[in-house]
């Protein structure tokens, strides 16, 4: 009897305990731009932090409470790499910093604050993001995997990062910056079952096919993740693009040309939904980096090497190969438009690439494709795009890319399966508006020199146009 009851009352208590974990989130993310001047007594960091709180308290309807709240990479000090503006961590994790505290108190257990600081530790700095819950002890550290040439003072890590909300009970991985474009520490994360992906972002968008919302939803919707982003807002840089992302598409999202700060709030499901059907589909406007230069004309990829083909009518299962690399693709449209162009495009060497993309005129130049240009518009609706790859070693995504910043309200059908050892499958339907449109997989690289070499050609271009 006593053991029946036993069991009986420990049944009880695992019921009333999983009860108590919450089923949804509320969630805040900050696009950032942060301040140069600190205010009176306090620090540069203390400045910015407490600007971000107060814009993102001002979402709040009376009586909700963030369960997480995400600030911008660089966020809190600029892209200024200036060892002052780093702080030191103690090697328990344990904080000996006034600025660190600072943040902690910010932070309590049901409500968590992720930040990104520059941390020095002996001769090195890194772009450290920290996840605070008001303890004497950093919850998780991150130190980016992924830097790039403007960062090549920083110091890369090589470790990965997640932990457990300490309300939620979900696992929750940590990004940064560049890392959104490779397989570490995405591939790892995924396998440690992390079901939400913050990501701290400075990444600089390139067009057609790493252009920010475009990319954040393809990714929450290929790994099947809760993806939480705040980005740093340089739209001159090319760095703007902040959101709440779930499978389904964009709880919220916000770009802009103006370098603003936005705050942003939704509440979604700790576990993410199946949403096997739709995404929403975004991308930039023409302005979006400003009002006289579009991001296509600051930073395009290098599309040389690629092999394509002139799309001029419905086509099925098509083969292009790029050597071994192979691509099919199925395509539909009720009326072609003949003053309207369209490639097949295939390629890549450490990031692989199958795209149906807009082209400006009917040159045979795969310059002239995946730009959004005031003088030439993509109208044509394509009823289907099937897209496929027998390829089944690369991370893919599925991406599309529309010359206007806000999801579209009529949202086509996606699909999107990525099977071992059966490829990729990617459709779309009832698509308009197609500047770039297939599956993008993530950059293999695993050191900082392949990444360096990928960003010399883009900073040459970026500076043409800004000195």
């Amino acid at each position: 009897m006593k053991i029946f009851l036993c069991v009986a009352l420990s049944c009880v208590l695992m019921y009333l305990v999983e009860a108590a974990i919450p089923t949804e989130m509320t969630v805040g993310v900050m696009e950032g731009a942060p301040l140069t001047t600190a205010a009176a007594q306090k620090t540069l960091i203390q400045t910015n932090a407490e600007k971000y709180m107060a814009d993102l308290k001002k979402q709040l309807n009376t009586g909700e409470k963030y369960d997480i709240i995400v600030l911008p990479e660089y966020g809190l000090t600029g892209r200024n790499y200036d060892e002052k503006n780093a702080i030191e961590i103690d090697k328990d994790n344990s904080s000996s910093s006034p600025d660190l505290d600072y943040l902690n108190k910010l932070a309590s257990p049901t409500m968590i604050v992720v930040a990104n600081l520059l941390e020095k530790d002996d001769d090195d700095i890194y772009s450290t993001t920290v996840a605070l819950d008001g303890s004497s002890k950093l919850l998780a550290k991150y130190r980016k995997i992924n830097i790039n040439k403007t960062e090549d003072n920083l110091e890369s890590a090589d470790d990965v990062v997640s932990f457990v909300h300490p309300t939620l009970k979900n696992t929750i991985g940590l990004i940064s910056g560049d890392d959104i474009l490779y397989e570490n520490p995405i591939r790892k994360l995924i396998e440690n079952n992390a079901t939400t992906i913050i990501y701290t972002s400075s990444m600089r968008s390139i067009a057609p096919f790493s252009v920010s919302l475009s990319l954040q939803a393809g990714f929450a919707k290929a790994e099947g993740v809760n993806l939480l982003v705040a980005s740093l807002s340089d739209p001159k840089n090319g760095t703007s693009g902040s959101g709440i992302f779930t499978p389904c598409g964009a709880e919220a999202s916000f770009i802009n040309a103006d370098g603003l700060s936005k705050a942003l709030k939704a509440k979604i499901s700790v576990t993410p939904k199946d949403c096997n059907a739709k995404t929403l589909r975004h991308g930039f406007r023409t302005t979006s980096l400003g009002t006289e230069t579009p991001v296509q004309t600051l930073l395009t990829y290098d599309l040389n090497g690629f092999t394509t083909q002139i799309v001029n009518k419905s086509i099925q299962n098509q083969e292009v190969c790029d050597g071994s690399f192979c691509c099919k693709f199925s395509i539909t449209a009720g009326t072609w438009i003949d003053s309207e162009h369209y490639r097949l495009a295939v390629g890549g060497d450490d990031q692989k690439i199958c795209a149906l993309m807009f082209c400006k005129d009917a040159a045979d130049d795969i310059k002239n494709c995946g730009f959004i240009d005031s003088s030439a518009k993509a109208t044509m609706t394509f009823d289907d795009i099937s897209i496929g790859t027998t390829e089944d070693e690369d991370l893919f995504r599925p991406y599309i890319l529309h010359s206007n910043l806000v999801p579209d309200g009529n949202i086509g059908k996606v699909t999107f399966s990525e099977i071992s050892d059966a490829g990729t499958n990617f459709t779309a339907t009832k698509v308009t508006d197609a500047i770039a449109v297939g599956i993008v997989s993530a950059r293999s690289a695993a050191n900082t020199l392949q990444i360096l070499t990928t960003n010399v050609v883009i900073l040459s271009v970026l500076l043409k146009y800004l000195l």
